[in-house]
């Protein structure tokens, strides 16, 4: 079985975190230093063979994220919900400072609103 994530996957992945926070194509495309949307587009549909980690790293900072929390997301949503453990994960977001927790948990919201409340009990927290 092969775990790796595809180009389409990462894509699908940024297109949400874009239209959560109500971005458009053409202003992420344009923040990223493309000419246009055509290519970003191609991105997002996971039809871009190759993306330059530079560039991705630019798309990663126009949608206000990083490519650590865009892998995350990724992964955990190419698992259809079903990752090794959600403890793990917890575990993970107890060790991250209060900042990137904080910054996850407002993605982790949008991704996963099924699973939202439990991750906050977890965290023993009681409001974003």
């Amino acid at each position: 079985m092969n775990n790796a994530l595809t180009s389409q996957q990462i894509g699908k992945t940024v297109k949400l975190i874009r239209e959560l926070r109500n971005y458009s194509q053409d202003w992420v495309a344009k923040q990223a230093g493309y000419k246009d949307k055509t290519t970003y587009s191609r991105f997002e549909s996971g039809k871009l063979k190759k993306l330059d980690f530079n560039r991705f790293q630019s798309i990663c900072h126009a949608i206000n994220c990083n490519s650590v929390q865009i892998i995350l997301l990724t992964s955990l949503k190419s698992f259809n919900y079903r990752i090794n453990s959600w403890d793990e994960f917890i575990a993970s977001l107890k060790n991250m400072d209060q900042v990137e927790r904080q910054e996850m948990l407002v993605l982790l919201r949008g991704v996963f609103p099924a699973k939202f409340d439990e991750i906050l009990n977890r965290l023993n927290v009681h409001k974003l």
